[in-house]
């Protein structure tokens, strides 16, 4: 049984900073994904939860709150289903829960607006002072045009975690990326089976290196796990990942085990 999960194909969306009475001015691009956990567990829906750092102005009679802007194509979401939810804050380098003051959460969502004819959400933010705020953001879609349900695909549940990022200076602009890739796969099936991963290569490189400009100059890392089998059906800019998945427990009572896999990547050459 072989099961097929395409990674990197979310909707895109962007970041205001515009008081109520404005226009919706795109100021900024929406932050790149920090956590995606997917579920695979429903035969019409999939479940797709990320983590995002979204930095926030302080909220001022003047200028207003924050509007955070999320759009979608190519592929059907339910708008009932996408939320906004901010979970932390990043001070002094580290996530601390959210405090109410007054009464009040300091960072709080105030409502939600659907803009007419178009596939986005606009979400109102008030911030007592300006941070960074970590938000999970859930969307589900109404069929299988994201790859993300297809045939067996049911009872798994996948989370993506871009583990490292960084960036070695070639010269003048060129530089290196390297990305550290953890999957934690938890398999419901009451029979084995192999799940298969495609990686969009090009879209890794666009979102934490910049643009190839046609197809990325990439390698492997000496730190992916040797359980993954990797292969191109489709070219070299987009690798499936192979991974076997053991049968859930007999034992109903038994926790599933959580496999994990590494995927190891460097970008060459970027500018």
């Amino acid at each position: 049984m072989r099961t097929k999960l395409l990674a990197c194909i979310w909707a895109a969306g962007t970041v205001l900073f515009a008081g109520a009475a404005q226009a919706r001015i795109k100021l900024a691009t929406l932050p790149v994904r920090e956590r995606v956990e997917i579920q695979l567990d429903n035969g019409t829906y999939t479940l797709v939860e990320e983590e995002r750092i979204v930095p926030l102005l302080k909220s001022t009679r003047e200028n207003g709150n924050n509007r955070v802007d999320f759009s979608w194509s190519n592929t059907r979401i339910d708008k009932d289903t996408i939320l906004f939810r901010p979970i932390a804050i990043r001070e002094k380098g580290r996530f601390r829960a959210i405090r109410d003051i007054a009464g009040r959460g300091e960072v709080n969502v105030i409502n939600v607006a659907c803009p007419p004819g178009e596939n986005a959400l606009v979400w109102e933010v008030f911030a007592a002072e300006a941070c960074a705020v970590e938000d999970v953001t859930g969307l589900t879609p109404l069929d299988d045009k994201m790859r993300l349900y297809l045939g067996e695909s049911r009872d798994i549940i996948c989370t993506r975690i871009i583990k490292e990022n960084k960036r070695y200076p070639v010269r003048g602009n060129l530089h290196h990326q390297e990305l550290v890739i953890r999957y934690e796969v938890e398999n419901y099936k009451d029979k084995a089976c192999r799940l298969d991963i495609v990686e969009q290569i090009n879209r890794l490189c666009q979102e934490y290196a910049g643009d190839p400009h046609g197809d990325s100059e990439w390698e492997t890392g000496d730190r992916t796990s040797r359980a993954i089998d990797i292969s191109y059906p489709t070219g070299k800019a987009e690798p499936v990942l192979s991974v076997k998945l053991p049968a859930r427990p007999k034992d109903k009572d038994k926790k599933v085990e959580k496999q994990v896999f590494t995927f190891h990547v460097m970008l060459k050459n970027v500018w």
